[in-house]
């Protein structure tokens, strides 16, 4: 696994990308933060999947991020979908 981070020339990077990904998955938990952690998470991931590109291993970030939308979807629908609640909501500020 090592040998492919330093192909890839981010070996040197690890620890600062490593906590980041703690960060963002751990903004993710808290129902507060969930926003900004799946808008961070998904962009932490896509910049993995476009690093991987040329070596053809996009799979390996893109089974977290899917996983992590999933569960975004599960969690929070209202993210996804336009519920009545929120067309009321938009109705009511624009009044």
């Amino acid at each position: 696994m090592i040998l492919h981070f330093v192909q890839l020339g981010v070996d040197g990077w690890l620890p600062l990308l490593g906590s980041a990904e703690i960060l963002f998955a751990l903004l993710f938990l808290f129902p507060v933060t969930s926003k900004l952690g799946i808008l961070l998470l998904t962009a932490y991931f896509g910049g993995a999947m476009a690093i991987e590109i040329p070596y053809h291993m996009v799979a390996g970030p893109a089974i977290p991020l899917i996983l992590i939308w999933v569960t975004a979807f599960i969690r929070q629908r209202s993210l996804f979908i336009e519920t009545k609640r929120n067309d009321a909501i938009s109705q009511a500020q624009l009044s």
